[in-house]
């Protein structure tokens, strides 16, 4: 499957900043999804995935920290990057409290806001791919009984089939065939590959 096209959401209430970072992201084979206000912006929401969030701080109606205290409690899991010419020490301390990834000054370098969204949408990625192999482990572990379940912690610490056996007052054949139980359920040929697999989503 395909990874899904990177999205900007690109608030600023200045024409002629907005079009130049929107075209500037753009050719680079970001998808921008441009906003000339915040009450425009939010009927957006639900944002698509993976997204940035690129706010001006200063903007009639409603400001960057109206809209990102809006996106706070829409549960909004998108990164959210500020742009502004003159902020107050204050409000970056508050942009910078309710999660702003990044603080950018006007007028904003192109290369140092691309660097910015290539870093956080490299870190977002990461995560998602985590989350998924988590996920298809957790459903594979799902598939053991509460006994092959205690067997495999046995095993992921390292101890032999005769341990497993004498820790489980079992016979260590009865311990044999039942980890060959487990490599099948969760489709694995050795214990290396079973800790390869495993080991971070049993921790």
């Amino acid at each position: 499957m395909s990874q899904s096209r990177e999205v900007v959401y690109l608030v600023d209430d200045d024409a002629e900043i907005l079009s130049g970072i929107a075209t500037f992201l753009r050719d680079k084979h970001f998808e921008v999804r441009a906003f000339s206000n915040g009450i425009e912006f939010l009927k957006a929401f639900p944002l698509a995935q993976p997204s940035v969030v690129v706010l001006d701080m200063h903007m009639p109606e409603l400001s960057g920290l109206d809209i990102q205290a809006k996106l706070l409690a829409l549960n909004n899991s998108s990164p959210v990057f500020f742009l502004s010419g003159e902020s107050q020490s204050q409000q970056i301390i508050d942009a910078l409290k309710g999660g702003a990834y990044e603080f950018l000054l006007k007028p904003v370098a192109p290369d140092a806001l691309l660097d910015s969204l290539k870093r956080v949408f490299s870190a977002k990625h990461k995560e998602d791919r985590f989350a998924k192999e988590k996920a298809n482990c957790e459903d594979l572990i799902g598939q053991l009984t509460a006994i092959e379940y205690q067997i495999l912690h046995y095993f992921m610490h390292g101890l032999s089939n005769k341990m497993v056996a004498e820790a489980m007052g079992l016979k260590a054949d009865t311990i044999k065939k039942r980890r060959a139980q487990i490599y099948d359920k969760l489709d694995v040929e050795n214990l290396p590959e079973l800790l390869e697999k495993f080991g971070k989503c049993l921790n």
